[in-house]
């Protein structure tokens, strides 16, 4: 239980790290909007402390789920209880967001989603957008919820077809997956 609570302090140092980074980068945009300057205060770790995050998240949620991977049912229980714990709050915050942006368009002043775009994200479905030049939902911090829906279910897949070498074959599909994908997308991960 100790390293895993360290883990866990980890996490929250990586997620704090990414808190910072894009409450700094949203300062900046607000202050130029205002004819303003704002100097970020504190190294921008972001794009450290996303891969760390995912990193660690992975680790943690394979390792509490471990005894699921050849239990009968264990697939359905699997993406249950992913889904209980992401769904809920992501949805929640896309509609709040989508709210705002149609009550008041100035504090959020993006192109407006067409209904295939709000479903699209509603549903975890990265898709492309032109304008910004690369892909997210509609909340569009919300990316890196895809990656994470994706991950779920290639370990929901792993454990529903194969039962065994759930961690193998997962990474084989992410493998796959980011070969296929990965540099065309163009996308905050993969385009450095």
């Amino acid at each position: 239980m100790e390293q895993i609570a360290a883990i866990q302090v980890l996490r929250a140092i990586a997620a704090f790290s990414v808190v910072i980074g894009h409450t700094q980068r949203n300062a900046i945009l607000i202050a130029a909007a205002n004819h303003r300057e704002f100097h970020p205060i504190l190294l921008d770790l972001t794009e450290a402390g996303v891969d760390l995050f995912f990193v660690i998240s992975g680790f943690v949620m394979v390792y509490a789920s471990r005894e699921l991977f050849a239990a009968p049912g264990g697939g359905l229980l699997f993406l249950s209880r992913r889904m209980a714990r992401i769904v809920p709050l992501y949805w929640s915050m896309t509609t709040i967001f989508l709210t705002v942006m149609l009550v008041s368009p100035k504090l959020i002043p993006v192109a407006r989603p067409e209904l295939t775009e709000i479903l699209a994200s509603y549903f975890f479905i990265p898709y492309y957008r032109p304008d910004e030049h690369w892909m997210h939902p509609v909340y569009s911090i919300g990316w890196t919820l895809n990656y994470e829906m994706f991950f779920y279910s290639c370990i929901w897949a792993s454990m529903v077809i194969f039962k065994r070498g759930v961690i193998w074959i997962t990474l084989g599909l992410l493998v796959v997956a980011y070969v296929l994908l990965g540099k065309t997308s163009n996308n905050p991960i993969t385009s450095g």
